[in-house]
């Protein structure tokens, strides 16, 4: 009888150990659907300023896609809603403009291949009326500063010609040479320099064009292994060796250049005897 009891009493415990199991099962999900729920909404938080529509989305997808005849389509139709439509700006304060200026290759020669797409994109939206040339984003960007980032002379020739300042810096001192330097662009580079780019110009860094170039060349030539060369180009690694292999020649030339000789200063000619006597007797 008192086994039977112990077997009894023995089987509820273990039933009641079951159900208190159960119990922090449930209780464990909760939290856990609590705390997922909680890094979605944290997650789309963080996403929304990734998923705003920018007014020019469209007309830069055309763009990147090639199809002129559309772009051109686009921009006289919301041109014609809205006459400052070639000027409005994403959150960013970037313009329609600066956004064709800008490419993200990995490959220079991609850079290249962009560059003689999109000139006509660019001499289109200079030759309209209004548009801002002189626009800045909010990091102090201008057209130009995209250009030379991204590796298009052309695309920076044209807009030297429409009038942007080659020496214009953004919010950390940088000039279009410097960001030209940092990414290894050797034809913006001597675009820039034939047009009269600044070599002495220093950043907020204290850093010169020349002095970002070789930060990148060294870094890259620390870099190696498989990851690395998936993900850069070995031309981009040559490109930022040209870099400064130019910008070191362009500073040894401007040192060595010579300083213009003192024109020899005339001699003062004699004072004649009659002007002499005069002045003589006038302090007397």
């Amino acid at each position: 009888m008192s086994d039977n009891n112990t077997e009894e009493k023995t089987a509820a415990e273990q039933e009641g150990d079951v159900q208190m199991n159960w119990t922090a099962v449930i209780a464990d999900m909760a939290i856990l659907m609590i705390v997922m729920c909680g890094i979605g909404v944290l997650f789309k938080m963080g996403m929304m300023q990734f998923e705003r529509v920018s007014p020019s989305d469209n007309l830069i997808s055309l763009v990147s896609k090639d199809q002129f005849d559309d772009y051109t389509n686009e921009i006289d139709t919301k041109s014609a809603e809205n006459p400052d439509y070639i000027n409005m700006c994403d959150d960013n304060q970037v313009t329609p403009l600066m956004r064709v200026c800008h490419v993200n290759y990995n490959d220079a020669d991609e850079d290249l291949k962009a560059d003689k797409l999109r000139l006509r994109f660019v001499q289109d939206m200079l030759s309209r009326a209004g548009v801002d040339v002189q626009a800045v984003d909010k990091h102090g960007f201008t057209a130009l500063h995209w250009a030379s980032w991204s590796g298009m002379p052309e695309v920076s020739k044209a807009l030297i010609h429409a009038g942007i300042d080659v020496n214009q810096v953004d919010n950390l001192d940088n000039t279009p040479l410097m960001l030209a330097a940092l990414r290894g662009n050797k034809e913006v580079i001597a675009l820039l320099l034939e047009n009269g780019a600044n070599l002495n110009m220093k950043n907020k860094l204290g850093k010169t064009a020349l002095d970002r170039a070789e930060e990148k060349m060294l870094a890259y030539a620390k870099s190696s292994g498989i990851i690395y060369s998936m993900i850069y180009s070995k031309t981009r690694d040559v490109g930022h060796q040209d870099a400064v292999a130019l910008l070191k020649g362009e500073v040894a030339q401007a040192s060595a250049a010579p300083i213009a000789p003192i024109a020899p200063i005339a001699p003062i000619a004699p004072i004649a005897p009659a002007a002499a006597a005069a002045a003589a007797a006038a302090i007397r």
